[in-house]
């Protein structure tokens, strides 16, 4: 092989090194973003399973107000309908006799 070949191949490996060394830099910079971004993800997946944990304490206790006043309701609806069916009997009676 000539010197002028040699030089030429020469050349072309140390381009072909440097451009393995770019892509080698660009590749850790690449992972260390990735890396950033998962950390972001598990810090948001956490963020996220406790605003659904608060969510769904603050349903339950919203349920359970709402039963506690649907009970009232209903004890209240029952007295209301057995005041009236006596007012009814007595009004059944008066009307008799």
């Amino acid at each position: 092989m000539s010197e002028e070949v040699e030089d030429v191949t020469l050349e072309i490996l140390r381009q072909i090194r440097d451009e393995i060394r770019n892509t080698n830099a660009r590749l850790d910079s690449t992972n260390s973003g990735l890396e950033r971004l998962e950390l972001e993800l598990v810090e948001l997946r956490a963020d996220t399973r406790r605003g659904f944990m608060l969510q769904n304490a603050r349903f339950d206790n919203l349920r359970d107000r709402a039963g506690e006043r649907d009970r009232s309701i209903e004890e209240r609806v029952a007295a209301l309908e057995e005041r009236l069916g006596r007012l009814e009997d007595a009004q059944l009676a008066r009307e008799k006799s």
